[in-house]
């Protein structure tokens, strides 16, 4: 859903990216800071470093929002690339290990619901990536595509409801899985239909 309205804002966020490729730091950089970014956002949860799920929230944000800068950076100075996207998309699945197990760690929510909720979202992006490799696109299919799950985290994170998060990111990463699992499949079977 919110990979439709960054369609209608991308004119928005490559000035952003433009502004932001002033500053001299290269795509690979800011995906680096990203994934540091949720990393924190990992310990942050734990409460290894004594904070709490309220910056662990505010520390995710952060990511998904570098996550935007890093790409918008690398349109403005005309250096997407294969590499990059690779990085990109590993880096993210890292992140998003660091933050549940820091919840899991934390105790901050049923530890059943942060693993199914962990694996589910990796599944959407497996999913994604399977599909893809097939030539089928899926981004815009699904109603908890990555920005909604890491919105919905951390806006409940930062409002001190850590384990409502854990469980609406799990029902849209489920609800997700299905529609994609579905939307593939069907695209498939009427390739080989044909």
């Amino acid at each position: 859903m919110l990979n439709r309205l960054r369609k209608e804002l991308e004119p928005h966020l490559l000035r952003i990216g433009e502004v932001a490729a002033k500053a001299g730091i290269p795509p690979l950089a800011w995906t680096f800071l990203g994934t540091l970014l949720a990393i924190s956002s990992g310990l942050a949860y734990s409460g290894y470093l004594r904070f709490d799920g309220r910056l662990g929230g505010v520390l995710l944000l952060g990511s998904g929002i570098v996550d935007i800068i890093d790409g918008s950076v690398a349109r403005a100075l005309n250096r997407v690339s294969s590499r990059g996207a690779f990085l990109d998309s590993t880096l993210d699945r890292v992140g998003e290990i660091f933050v549940f197990s820091g919840i899991l760690v934390g105790g901050l929510a049923d530890s059943l619901a942060v693993i199914v909720a962990l694996s589910l979202s990796i599944m959407v992006s497996y999913i994604r990536a399977r599909a893809e490799g097939l030539g089928v696109k899926t981004s815009g299919v699904g109603i908890g595509e990555r920005a909604e799950r890491i919105l919905t985290l951390a806006a409940l994170s930062m409002l001190g409801y850590t384990w409502l998060g854990v469980l609406v990111v799990l029902v849209l990463a489920a609800f997700t899985t299905a529609e994609r699992t579905y939307y593939v499949s069907a695209i498939l079977r009427k390739s080989e239909l044909r």
